[in-house]
């Protein structure tokens, strides 16, 4: 994911949201309705093996960003393991990052 340009270069300022929490709610509340966040982009296969990076999609506001304690409390993303992928392409096996 990468920061859409239209929101990377807006005149949000910097907060840290390790120091400052009010501020990073400040500068998160005040982006623009229906903006566009981030585009998505997705690598076809490794780099070593010829692969390309595609945009895939992007990330969008619907209305205004809200505060909402259901969401710092009940939302949450899960993330899969590459372990299911290499599964499929074990061929990839010698480029993934080994953690």
């Amino acid at each position: 994911m990468k920061p859409n340009s239209s929101v990377k270069s807006a005149p949000f300022g910097n907060p840290n949201p390790t120091t400052d929490d009010q501020l990073w709610l400040d500068h998160i509340t005040a982006i623009p309705t229906d903006s566009v966040l981030f585009d998505v982009y997705a690598i076809d296969k490794p780099l070593e093996l010829g692969g390309h990076e595609i945009l895939i999609g992007t990330m969008q506001l619907i209305g205004d960003v809200i505060r909402s304690k259901w969401g710092d409390e009940n939302l949450f993303f899960r993330h899969l393991r590459m372990d299911d992928d290499l599964k499929l392409m074990p061929e990839w096996t010698d480029y993934a990052k080994q953690y």
